[in-house]
C-alpha cells in the first residue's frame, strides 16, 4: 500500500529518473533517493538476491544484508582461530596498546577476505559494528561481547554450530548510510592518530631514558651552557631539540614528542627552556 490515494500508483514498465533518462540498476543501490510520480523513496535495504546481482555487477551497496552476512563469516573464523578471546585480540592489536584501530582491523580483515570481497568502506562498517561505544576503536570488552555474545569472563568458547552463530543473527543493526560512514571514519581516523601519537610519545620517552641514564650531570650542564649564548640560565626548544637529535640521537619525530611533553608537564612558556626545567626534563618517565 503506497499511501496514495486515487488508485494504482506505478506500473510495470520503463521510468525516466530527474536527469530525463530511464532508470538503470545502478540508480538503485542501498541509501539512495529516488523519485518516481513526483514522489521522493529511500531505498532502505535490498533481499538476498537483489544483493547478490548488485555484487556481480560490482555495485555491492551497504546493505545489511552483505554486512551481516560478511560479520558471521568472520565471527566464525575468530572463534574456530583461537580457544581464547584473549589471543585473538592481541593477534588484532599489532601496537599492543589495548585497541583495534581501523588500520589494524582493515589489515585482519583482509588476511581472510580479498578487496573484491570486502572494501575497505565495509572494513569501516565492521569495525563499527564491533565499537558499541564509538569512540573510533575497539577495547577488549568490546570485543569480546560482540564474539562470543555473552559474559566476557568467560574466555573459552564452543566452536558448536548453534552456538557459532554470536549475536550477529540477533536483532541488532548493523544499518548505516554513507554520510554516517564517514563521520565515523572522522572518529575513527581521529581516535587512531591520538593512539600513535601517544605510542611514540612512550617510546621517545623510554628512548630519551634510556640514552641519558649514562650521561653524568657535568656533561648534561655542559650541553646546556653550550647554548645558554646569552647567559641568562635559557636556551630555546629548538636548541634543545638540537641536543635531542645530535647529542642524544633520537629521530626528528621522536625528539619533537619528548619536547611535547616537556612542554606540556613542566609548563615551558613560549619557545624559553630555563635550566631548571631543563634538568627535570632529563627525569621525566
Amino acid at each position: 500500500n503506497t499511501g496514495v490515494i486515487g488508485g494504482k500508483f506505478l506500473r510495470r514498465g520503463k521510468y525516466r529518473n530527474e536527469e530525463g533518462k530511464y532508470f538503470h540498476f545502478s540508480d538503485l543501490k542501498v541509501h539512495t533517493d529516488i523519485v518516481l510520480g513526483g514522489f521522493s523513496f529511500h531505498i532502505e535495504d535490498v533481499d538476498v538476491a537483489t544483493q547478490s546481482f548488485l555484487d556481480t555487477q560490482g555495485l555491492r551497496g551497504f546493505s545489511s544484508v552483505n554486512i551481516k552476512s560478511i560479520i558471521t563469516k568472520l565471527v566464525l573464523k575468530l572463534r574456530r582461530k583461537s580457544h581464547t578471546i584473549q589471543k585473538v585480540f592481541r593477534e588484532l592489536d599489532e601496537d599492543k596498546n589495548n585497541y583495534i584501530t581501523v588500520d589494524e582491523m582493515t589489515r585482519f580483515l583482509h588476511n581472510y577476505f580479498s578487496h573484491d570481497e570486502l572494501s575497505d568502506d565495509e572494513c569501516l562498517m565492521v569495525m563499527k559494528f564491533f565499537d558499541t561505544d564509538g569512540e573510533g576503536r575497539i577495547d577488549y570488552n568490546e570485543f569480546a561481547a560482540k564474539i562470543i555474545g555473552k559474559d566476557i569472563g568467560v574466555n573459552n568458547y564452543s566452536t558448536s554450530a548453534t552456538d557459532d552463530m554470536g549475536d550477529t543473527q540477533g536483532s541488532a543493526s548493523v544499518h548505516i548510510d554513507e554520510e554516517e560512514l564517514k563521520k565515523y571514519m572522522e572518529i575513527a581516523r581521529s581516535a587512531q592518530a591520538a593512539d600513535q601519537a601517544k605510542s611514540l610519545t612512550q617510546a621517545a620517552l623510554k628512548e630519551f631514558q634510556t640514552k641519558t641514564e649514562a650521561m653524568s650531570n657535568d656533561a648534561i650542564l655542559s650541553e646546556f651552557r653550550l647554548y645558554d649564548q646569552m647567559f641568562d640560565n635559557t636556551i630555546t626548544l629548538e636548541d634543545f631539540k638540537t641536543i635531542l637529535v645530535h647529542t642524544i640521537s633520537l629521530d626528528q619525530h621522536k625528539a619533537d614528542a619528548v619536547i611535547g611533553e616537556v612542554v606540556r608537564r613542566l609548563g615551558v612558556q613560549g619557545d624559553i627552556l630555563t635550566f631548571a626545567q631543563y634538568r627535570r626534563a632529563f627525569k621525566l618517565q
